[in-house]
């Protein structure tokens, strides 16, 4: 009886289940998208490797406590978003005066004894805005070379503690300048104590 009501009925019902199947999916899609969603939220200004170049002054201990021309090339990475490791190689030309024997007399004179320094720290930093001041720790070695071949020779441990700011310019380059840098050279009957003041220029990649 009524055979055409009944098929109505039978297509409004498979309409109507078709689509709640339908809605009640649709949040279970966007669910699976936001779990499957990347979690990692930092930006990309966050991480980057910077290669840095320095020229300044080293004031050295050992040559009298006068300044003398300072350069050094440093590599850092971050590990967060208040922190870096940082490889550094330094060169200072430095001079120290020592006595010796002319004709039986004895007399000051100045013979160069450069120091190269290769150092491995860690730096905290907080950025604000273009500006990010930062202080660190470093140790690693030294090695002072003289002119003069009679002496030796000399190498030893170099630790360190930095402060300064680095000034960023664009999104792959920035200025920094390393207020001061003080060190403690271990000549093993006694420890230098030597700064570094230094300006350049630093790349992002």
């Amino acid at each position: 009886m009524f055979p055409h009501l009944e098929g109505s009925c039978m297509r409004s019902k498979m309409i109507g289940s078709a689509a709640i199947l339908v809605f009640a999916g649709t949040p279970v899609t966007g669910l699976s998208q936001i779990t499957s969603a990347p979690t990692d939220s930092r930006s990309p200004a966050q991480w980057h490797t910077t290669v840095a170049v320095l020229v300044g002054a080293f004031n050295d201990d050992i040559g009298g406590d006068h300044y003398f021309p300072f350069a050094a090339a440093r590599l850092s990475r971050d590990f967060g978003r208040y922190a870096l490791w940082e490889l550094g190689l330094s060169y200072a030309a430095s001079k120290e005066t020592i006595v010796v024997s002319r004709n039986g007399t004895l007399s000051p004179r100045d013979v160069a004894s450069p120091v190269i320094t290769g150092d491995v720290g860690v730096q905290l930093k907080y950025p604000i805005g273009p500006v990010e001041p930062y202080a660190g720790v470093a140790i690693g070695i030294f090695a002072r070379n003289y002119e003069n071949r009679a002496l030796d020779r000399e190498t030893g441990a170099s630790r360190a503690a930095n402060f300064g700011l680095r000034f960023r310019m664009g999104e792959r380059f920035s200025m920094r300048t390393e207020i001061i840098r003080l060190r403690s050279d271990d000549y093993g009957d006694f420890a230098a104590f030597n700064y570094e003041h230094a300006m350049g220029v630093s790349f992002l990649f």
